[in-house]
C-alpha cells in the first residue's frame, strides 16, 4: 500500500482523482480497472460508511443524495403528462383528500417506484 500511495504521490494524484481518471478513460488497457470499480462501487460506498471515521460524511452525502433523486421525481410527477399537474387555487380539499390521493398513489406507483 505504501508503495502504491508514493506512486500516487509522486504523479500528484489522490485516491479519488486517480479513481476519476480511471473512470473516464477510453484506453482499452484501463477496462478491467473500471470493471472493478463500477462491479465494487457498492462495496465500497458500505466500506467508507462503516469506517468510524467517513461514516458521517457517507451519511450526508446520501441524504442529500436521496432528497435530490426524490425532489427529482416529484418534479417529474407534476408534468402534465402524467396527470397530476393541477392549480391550487382552484382545487378543494375534498378533492385532494378524494380520488385524487388514490390516483397519486397509483402514478407513484408506477412511475416513480419502477425507476427504483
Amino acid at each position: 500500500i505504501s508503495q502504491i500511495l508514493q506512486v500516487l504521490q509522486v504523479n500528484n494524484l489522490t485516491i479519488l482523482t486517480f479513481l476519476e481518471g480511471v473512470l473516464s478513460s477510453c484506453e482499452h488497457e484501463h477496462s478491467a480497472a473500471q470493471e472493478h470499480i463500477i462491479r465494487d462501487a457498492e462495496i465500497m460506498c458500505e466500506s467508507l460508511y462503516q469506517h468510524p471515521k467517513t461514516q458521517p460524511h457517507i451519511l450526508s452525502w446520501a441524504m442529500v443524495t436521496v432528497r435530490t433523486q426524490l425532489c427529482n421525481e416529484i418534479k417529474e410527477l407534476t408534468h402534465k403528462c402524467h396527470g397530476l399537474h393541477f392549480r391550487a387555487t382552484s382545487t378543494t380539499s375534498e378533492q385532494l383528500e378524494g380520488t385524487f390521493m388514490n390516483f397519486i398513489s397509483e402514478k407513484v406507483k408506477s412511475v416513480v417506484l419502477g425507476r427504483w
